[in-house]
């Protein structure tokens, strides 16, 4: 007798897929759904990763970086694949570090110090391992130029063809398209930080150095001009001075750099804004900080004012006041009080992975707020 019922389809496409999955599953830190509206936070398993640096591109893509990689993809956190760059005795004793008594300092360079991500299959991360690269599948290694040693702890994201990055040693590298290669400038200098918008980067140093990128020109911005009028407070290091230590690039095209003072009470050692020197695309101009605060993180809002993180979590909104700005805080207690990694979204999220347990209100210089090993990533609507 003939068969003649329709043949059995052998779907032997759906092996590999499995496999994927089971892997993925294998290597999880936490098989927990995506958290409702109102837990807003993701509980890892363990304590024994140590995380440097965060990005996410929506609350359905999520990289931490530290002595692994790990990603949320929407439904659970796994162990990215490319977490085997890191040696099981060397992962053990980093486990172990994250596992002893909680400090502000960590005195071991990780193999990945910081991530960025430019869109969710751009992502990049970098530290002692080099510069790695997610591209919606999986990491690799990125190339660089022969006898280039590209060990980075700051990436900026101007494109994927255009990238720049900092090494350990303060020189500056740039990402062409198709590897990665010293950038030439027209003064070689200690590079504190990069940034930068469409249209225009910035890279700051030491000694009052900063450089902007304009239709494809490098010039100095005249920093000691532009600090002149600004006196050091009282306890700050003369040798130092007011240096440029960090730039950011707003989403509406303004760049601002700000300006810092080393101080020394004894009890505590930190940088403190001074002032920040704004941008706007044809000249710069200088902006107050809010009195006695260290900044962590600038940005804008839809009316073009500035907006500001300070190192204690309180957060700060400029304000008019007549015919001049101010800064106002903005009184929220339920603010997320942090010292570890965070990122922002254009949307207003924030992630943060790393926070103080309890809040300090005024700024604490003979005491040190007890940080405990981070077990979750919290997720946050701000409303400015």
């Amino acid at each position: 007798m003939t068969d003649t019922s329709t043949p059995r389809r052998h779907r032997w496409w759906l092996v590999p897929l499995a496999l994927v999955v089971l892997s993925s599953l294998l290597v999880a830190d936490t098989y927990l759904l995506k958290p409702t509206i109102e837990q807003l936070s993701w509980k890892l398993a363990s304590c024994n990763f140590d995380g440097w640096d965060i990005a996410a591109t929506s609350e359905n893509n999520i990289v931490l970086v530290g002595n692994r990689i790990l990603h949320y993809n929407g439904l659970f956190w796994y162990r990215a694949p490319f977490s085997f760059f890191l040696a099981d005795e060397e992962d053990q004793a980093l486990q172990g570090k994250q596992n002893s008594e909680p400090t502000l300092r960590r005195s071991y360079e990780p193999p990945l110090s910081v991530v960025v991500a430019y869109d969710a299959t751009h992502i990049y991360a970098a530290g002692t391992t080099g510069i790695l690269r997610f591209n919606g599948l999986w990491w690799s290694q990125m190339p660089a130029a022969n006898g280039l040693d590209a060990f980075a702890r700051m990436l900026y994201v101007q494109n994927p063809d255009s990238i720049y990055a900092i090494t350990r040693d303060n020189e500056v590298l740039y990402w062409n398209g198709r590897l990665w290669d010293n950038l030439v400038l027209p003064e070689q200098f200690h590079a504190s930080a990069v940034s930068g918008t469409d249209d225009h980067v910035v890279i700051v140093g030491r000694n009052q150095k900063a450089f902007i990128l304009t239709n494809g020109i490098w010039q100095e911005v005249n920093i000691p001009e532009l600090v002149s009028a600004l006196e050091l407070s009282q306890y700050a290091d003369p040798d130092f001075g007011l240096q440029p230590l960090t730039v950011y690039g707003l989403d509406d095209g303004r760049i601002i750099i700000g300006i810092y003072e080393y101080i020394d009470l004894g009890v505590i050692e930190a940088s403190v804004s001074r002032l920040l020197l704004c941008y706007n695309g044809g000249d710069w101009f200088t902006v107050d900080v809010p009195e006695g605060q260290t900044l962590l993180d600038i940005n804008v809002d839809d009316t073009g004012l500035l907006i500001a993180f300070d190192v204690f979590g309180n957060r700060y909104k400029q304000i008019h006041t007549g015919e001049s700005l101010s800064w106002e805080r903005i009184d929220d207690s339920a603010a997320p009080y942090f010292w570890g990694a965070y990122t922002f979204l254009d949307s207003g999220e924030m992630f943060v992975y790393g926070q103080i347990p309890t809040r300090i209100e005024q700024p604490c210089f003979d005491c040190l707020p007890e940080i405990k090993p981070p077990c979750s990533v919290e997720h946050y609507e701000l409303a400015w």
